[in-house]
């Protein structure tokens, strides 16, 4: 089964979720430009990140990013250090530009993996399309 989260509505509970602004805009079907607002010396910019699905293993979704640069690195230690607050080590950075979201450390999501198993992910114009499988029980 395919599902698709469109952009907006990741935007969206990211946001309420997290207080965090984010944008997802389409380059690839493995890979989504992913937008962080951040002000320097008052002036707003904007850092844009690719990130990239490298693969998904059981309830483990491995991602790549890159560009960015300085920045973007200072910008994901914060962010992971706020997602820590939320979620625990359900994030994890690993080495080489990757992080690792461990969905069965996150109750909720457990919720849903009980009765499906992601087994894809890819992008496309409008948003993110999860490949599901349902569980028989």
């Amino acid at each position: 089964m395919d599902i698709l989260v469109e952009y907006r509505e990741l935007e969206k509970l990211i946001l309420e979720k997290s207080g965090t602004e984010l944008t997802f805009s389409y380059s690839s079907t493995d890979t989504v430009k992913v937008g962080y607002p951040v002000k320097v010396m008052g002036i707003r910019n904007e850092i844009i990140v690719d990130l990239r699905v490298v693969g998904v293993e059981g309830n483990n979704i491995m991602l790549e990013y890159s560009g960015g640069g300085s920045l973007m690195n200072m910008a994901l230690g914060m962010a992971m250090n706020m997602m820590r607050e939320k979620i625990g080590e359900a994030v994890t950075a690993e080495q080489d530009n990757r992080i690792s979201v461990h969905l069965d450390r996150i109750p909720k999501a457990m919720i849903v993996l009980d009765k499906f198993e992601l087994s894809g992910i890819s992008f496309n114009g409008s948003g993110v399309n999860l490949k599901v499988f349902v569980k028989l029980v």
